[in-house]
């Protein structure tokens, strides 16, 4: 009957630390996802960022490049009016080049604020895991906790019954002289 109860408390014992186990793995593994998840998300925004700057330049380059055409347009203008055509060809151009460069600017813009949203997500869903993955870790050292008082419940249960037994043994040699 003892070694019955210790197999059950032994049985017992290790499938909840197998269980324990097996939820904690479940959520280191989904921390890991979430940490490559968080890392790919920062390299595209990085790259996102790299691209907006260049393209700031750019738009920077063309606004100076229209303040010239301008400059070269009210000088030249004064000479020649059949240069004025072209240099407002030159500037509709850039005008339109600008307008296509604002366009990507608001594209990349959206894109970014995308990512960040995705960025915030993943690091409320970790912060959510490390949480539960605290919690499951408190629950499992509760169990090992309740394992060994069992343990120590039926230690003291075996020397309960050995000091009755020793007693009965005494007793029964005293009733037999």
């Amino acid at each position: 009957m003892l070694n019955h109860i210790r197999k059950l408390l032994r049985t017992r014992k290790k499938y909840e630390i197998d269980e324990q186990d097996r939820k904690i793995m479940k959520l280191s593994n989904a921390i890991d996802s979430m940490r490559k998840q968080l890392v790919h998300a920062e390299k595209r925004w990085r790259d996102d960022q790299t691209h907006i700057d260049c393209l700031r330049r750019t738009v920077r380059d063309l606004g100076q490049e229209l303040q010239e055409t301008k400059q070269l347009l009210n000088r030249e203008k004064k000479h020649s009016d059949s240069s004025l055509s072209l240099d407002t060809d030159i500037i509709i151009d850039v005008q339109n080049e600008l307008k296509v460069i604002n366009e990507q600017i608001r594209h990349f813009r959206s894109m970014l604020h995308k990512y960040e949203r995705s960025t915030r997500e993943l690091r409320m869903r970790h912060t959510s895991t490390n949480s539960r993955m605290q919690r499951s870790e408190r629950h499992r050292a509760h169990v090992q906790i309740a394992c060994a008082k069992t343990e120590i419940i039926a230690v003291q249960i075996r020397q309960y019954v050995r000091r009755n037994r020793h007693t009965n043994d005494t007793d029964d040699e005293l009733q037999s002289d």
